[in-house]
């Protein structure tokens, strides 16, 4: 139906009447911004449906009307759900919500009336949730609350009576795998449908309610240790053993891998010696981590004494005596600065730069001058230059009605006691989402390009002299990448996900 392309595509949707099937495309490698597109299922050139759309879709019951969302656009902070005809005309704005981060990937629209469910992020205080909105009173209810569990895609059954979901469950599972169940209308009972050690991405269920198709996929991880200056290599040597999980990591001062494993963080040598556990929790989600200089470690630890949020803590550089630094609801990827007084953090809930004392002794506060009008933070990646002075992080634009697509930048934050706005540098159009790095000299930035798939590390120069490329991996994507304190290594979290599509039907018994 539609040639092969090096891009990104995902909500697969067959038009009511048969004829078309509707699909979401990246429009460039970070896989930010996204393009509804229908192709007619007999042949033929793919239609531009709408431009800049943030969630799936879903089509009326009449078969007339496409709803879908859209974040930070034109209002920087909110999400916006909308409608629109069949060929993307018409758009109507349902409702205007803020924070921009609770914005739902995903809408449902009911069989039965006209409501529209989507996905609460952490209503009140509990882990998630599905609203729904009444598309004529424009009122706002609930449908389900789980204290455990967050939905994500999900279908309403055709009698209208519950819905399909993916979901994750609290826990160390929580960012590494969904599973698919079933909630009943007037419950806030999920019933799993899967219960297993892979994960699951979109659903479709057919006309009869009978059939579901998913996506099963199974995603692997490894580090890579290579010279600081890079390599020609289309290969390297994995430094983790065969099945090992990995997320965050970071160089220790002494020269070792300190590394999460969603559970613990465990520490390693670089002559891939067998890891050991500095500090863990079984019921808990350890995600980002970062070294802060010869005496701690810091890192965002979800669920951790039974909370539903995700905070920065600081241990000793053994793992022992844990402190709590914040108390926010989404609080991810900490770095050090320098001089390892200050711990630098995004508030996903506010998409807000902030810091913390590393000593636990003061209270968190924004970074000032850290925000830039018109502009939206893009990924988790913070990185504080050799000599302290700079804070160096990527955001990207507004979009307009000219141009629906965000623009990559830079933005070069100076430390000072006195705040001022951040200086902006353009970004290469290839960029990807797996981090952001000073080079050990201080001299330029380095972040993954995409081409065909494939992800490579990218060095920036900030004097505008021309980039370059310093490694040439021929598969994989970058998830994330740190030089070593001294500056002679260089270690990248590389991985892949394997997918095939499954069939679940309804048991007779």
């Amino acid at each position: 139906m539609i040639p092969p392309a090096p891009a990104s595509y995902k909500s697969l949707m067959f038009s009511p009447d048969g004829n078309y099937l509707y699909f979401i495309k990246a429009v460039d490698a970070t896989n930010i911004n996204f393009d509804l597109f229908r192709a007619p299922v007999l042949g033929g050139t793919p239609q531009t449906i709408i431009r800049g759309i943030d969630s799936d879709i879903a089509f009326s019951p009449d078969g007339r009307r496409i709803a879908f969302a859209r974040v930070n656009d034109p209002e920087a902070g909110k999400y916006r759900l909308m409608t629109s005809n069949l060929n993307g005309g018409d758009e109507q704005v349902l409702n205007a919500v803020a924070p921009a981060s609770d914005a739902p990937a995903f809408v449902a629209w009911s069989p039965r009336d006209g409501q529209l469910a989507y996905r609460l992020f952490k209503p009140d205080k509990a882990l998630g949730g599905i609203a729904l909105f009444d598309i004529e009173t424009k009122k706002i209810g609930r449908f389900a609350t789980f204290d455990d569990k967050l939905t994500q895609d999900f279908k309403w059954l055709p009698d209208g009576r519950g819905l399909l979901s993916l979901y994750s469950r609290k826990g160390p599972d929580y960012y590494q795998r969904s599973q698919i169940g079933i909630v009943a209308e007037g419950t806030d009972q999920l019933q799993p449908i899967t219960r297993d050690t892979n994960s699951y991405a979109t659903l479709t269920l057919s006309a009869d309610g009978k059939t579901l198709a998913t996506v099963q996929t199974k995603s692997t991880q490894n580090l890579y240790v290579l010279p600081a200056a890079g390599s020609q290599s289309p290969t390297a040597n994995p430094l983790l053993p065969q099945g090992q999980n990995v997320y965050g990591f970071d160089w220790s001062a002494d020269g070792n891998l300190v590394f999460t494993d969603y559970i613990r963080v465990l520490r390693i040598s670089t002559d891939r010696s067998v890891p050991t556990q500095l500090v863990g929790d079984p019921t808990a989600a350890i995600v980002e981590l970062a070294g802060c200089g010869t005496h701690y470690l810091v890192f965002s630890w979800a669920f951790h004494g039974g909370t539903n949020s995700a905070n920065v803590w600081r241990t000793n550089a053994d793992g022992t005596n844990p402190v709590k630094l914040t108390d926010g609801k989404d609080d991810r990827a900490p770095v050090c600065s320098a001089d390892g007084k200050w711990v630098y953090y995004w508030d996903l809930a506010l998409q807000q730069l902030w810091r913390v004392p590393t000593a636990g002794s003061g209270k968190p506060e924004m970074f000032p001058g850290s925000a830039v009008p018109r502009t939206f933070p893009t990924g988790t990646g913070l990185s504080p230059s050799p000599d302290g002075k700079v804070l160096a992080y990527v955001l990207a634009t507004m979009p307009t009605s000219e141009d629906p697509y965000p623009q990559s930048k830079v933005a070069l934050l100076e430390s000072s006691s006195t705040p001022s706005p951040p200086h902006l540098i353009d970004a290469d159009e290839r960029i990807s989402s797996g981090g952001l790095n000073f080079t050990p000299d201080g001299k330029a930035v380095a972040y993954p390009i995409r081409e065909n798939g494939v992800d490579n590390i990218w060095v920036q120069p900030l004097d505008g002299s021309r980039g370059r490329q310093i490694t040439y991996f021929d598969s994989e994507q970058i998830l994330n990448f740190r030089w070593s304190a001294e500056g002679r290594s260089l270690c990248i979290l590389r991985g892949h996900t394997e997918s095939d599509v499954v069939l679940i039907r309804e048991s007779s018994q």
